[in-house]
């Protein structure tokens, strides 16, 4: 995780926490603390796999251009974070409602078509209906608990 500097504690310590390592890049007071696409990629590893950018939740209170942004997003351009496929789908760490925030933050208009609603409610409506048959098909299997206690006892439990 490459994190911007200064920053507020909680995200790389929740990083941490979690077994993750941080980097640290700079926001310089000479520059206004605007982020320079040039630090960052210095910064940048081949383990490198999120990049940290709080707009406009940091010290400085400093705000990313619409522009910056962009200079930034070239960085990932032959360089994917997501060269590890791992996650099934997209949605799994960047839901839609985050995009719209962005977008709607950096004066797009971010208003949804009814079409589109409705196209979205029926792929939500047929996700959930597969989630509750898996979840039912997994739950059949699992062993009842008279069962499962008979099976530790007489096999133990397998040491870590």
């Amino acid at each position: 995780m490459l994190v911007e500097s200064p920053f507020y504690d909680p995200i790389p310590a929740a990083a941490r926490m979690l077994g993750g390592r941080v980097a640290y890049f700079p926001r310089r007071l000479e520059d206004g603390f605007d982020v320079d696409p040039g630090i960052v990629a210095g910064a940048l590893t081949r383990r490198t796999r999120l990049l940290v950018l709080t707009n406009p939740h940091n010290p400085s209170g400093t705000l990313v251009s619409p522009d910056r942004l962009q200079e930034l997003m070239e960085l990932w351009r032959f360089r994917s974070p997501w060269m590890f496929d791992e996650f099934d789908r997209i949605e799994e760490i960047f839901p839609p409602a985050s995009y719209q925030y962005v977008l709607y933050g950096m004066g797009y208009d971010t208003a949804y078509l009814e079409d589109d609603l409705a196209g979205e409610a029926q792929k939500a409506s047929k996700l959930m209906g597969d989630n509750h048959r898996i979840a039912r098909q997994l739950c059949g299997q699992l062993p009842r608990h008279r069962e499962l206690l008979r099976k530790i006892d007489q096999h133990g439990l397998q040491r870590i």
